[in-house]
């Protein structure tokens, strides 16, 4: 098991180490025990997984059955695989365009790649390598980071199974190069049983902290995220919002929760992912809808 953080590529302090090692093994020995442990790590009590009631709760009832052993929920946490399913929903034209694909960091031919690209591991998050063109991008650390990452074993950190049996694949795809200065946008669609009930909005400007807010699918302020983004703003509702609402409820469809990620570029749709266990389902960023938690909003298959 690396020691890497997944995000940077860097050493993780000591204590961050040793966090992981135990979360790491004890999924390996019980998913569900591994789950218990890092749920009061992260809340401060113990989760009841039997009655569920919590938002967390009831994803991590989700994460150690419905969602363990689906396969496609596995196809749709795979950004490669997921891009099938896309299709499938009638959605294909807002995929971002697609390079290359490769088995192992060496099959890379640098030469043959546009000048702006993104590199990522298919099999989890935050294994990604972005290249904007600058004569500053180290390849050798590009490859270095892609050989630490090809080794983890992504579930096993907080037990989302969903990821276990993925084929690991390298993406290189097309690098969405916003102005300088202007914001790069990520639009989350949480949608409960195919029905988007919340947009989180997230901007994130080079060398700034990230500001948040939830907002209705009307465009309506809902909630801040004062835990865990630094401030709160009010976005200028995107052109193409109806569109975004519409394929997010197609590709929702089939799930109890999916959250739904895309991008704005040139007033188009991208199509980021579909995450099924927002942060492993511990502590998800959530609020309040029409007076009811998502924890009210989530229905489970056999509730």
């Amino acid at each position: 098991m690396s020691k890497i953080n997944a995000g940077t590529g860097r050493s993780l302090p000591g204590k961050e180490q040793f966090k992981l090692r135990l979360f790491y093994w004890l999924t390996v020995l019980s998913p569900r025990l591994s789950t218990i442990v890092q749920y009061r790590a992260a809340n401060g009590c113990m989760p009841d997984l039997r009655h569920p009631e919590t938002f967390a709760e009831k994803l991590s009832w989700l994460k150690l059955n419905s969602y363990a052993d689906n396969a496609l929920v596995s196809q749709c946490a795979d950004k490669l695989r997921v891009r099938d399913y896309v299709r499938e929903c009638g959605c294909g034209e807002f995929l971002n365009e697609l390079y290359a694909v490769y088995d192992s960091p060496e099959e890379i031919v640098w030469e043959l790649l546009p000048k702006q690209y993104v590199l990522k591991w298919n099999f989890g998050c935050g294994f990604n390598i972005l290249c904007d063109g600058s004569d500053s991008f180290d390849r050798k650390e590009a490859m270095r980071r892609l050989r630490v990452w090809q080794k983890i074993k992504y579930w096993n950190f907080h037990g989302e199974m969903q990821y276990r049996g993925i084929e690991p694949k390298i993406l290189c795809e097309r690098f969405l190069d916003v102005p300088s200065g202007d914001d790069l946008i990520d639009y989350k669609f949480y949608a409960f049983s195919g029905k988007v009930k919340a947009i989180l909005v997230i901007a994130r400007k080079a060398g700034q902290a990230e500001c948040a807010v939830f907002m209705t699918p009307e465009w309506e302020y809902l909630s801040d995220i004062p835990s865990r983004y630094f401030a709160s703003f009010y976005p200028e509702r995107p052109p193409s919002l109806a569109q975004m609402l519409e394929a997010s409820e197609k590709m929702a469809v089939p799930f109890p929760f999916v959250r739904v990620d895309f991008y704005e570029f040139e007033g188009k749709p991208v199509f980021g992912e579909l995450t099924f266990t927002p942060a492993a389902a511990l502590n998800p960023s959530e609020c309040k809808i029409e007076g009811k938690t998502m924890g009210e909003w989530l229905v489970l298959p056999d509730a």
